[in-house]
């Protein structure tokens, strides 16, 4: 999962969605729109939280 800060005025545009509960809020983007909703984000992407399968890196990072 990533966390990232976008301009209010490009967010503003896209309807949010609930999924899954009331925890889950996300927007919904058009894949046409892509370019300039990214153009829109300030600032660096977070990674937050992964999932899947762990590295050998991770794995030994563990033991």
């Amino acid at each position: 999962m990533t966390r990232f800060d976008v301009r209010t005025d490009v967010l503003s545009a896209y309807e949010k969605k609930i999924v899954g509960g009331r925890e889950h809020e996300e927007y919904w983007v058009p894949a046409e729109e892509l370019d300039a909703f990214n153009a829109a984000i300030v600032g660096k992407i977070e990674v937050t939280q992964t999932f899947g399968l762990a590295t050998e890196e991770e794995n030994n990072n563990n033991a």
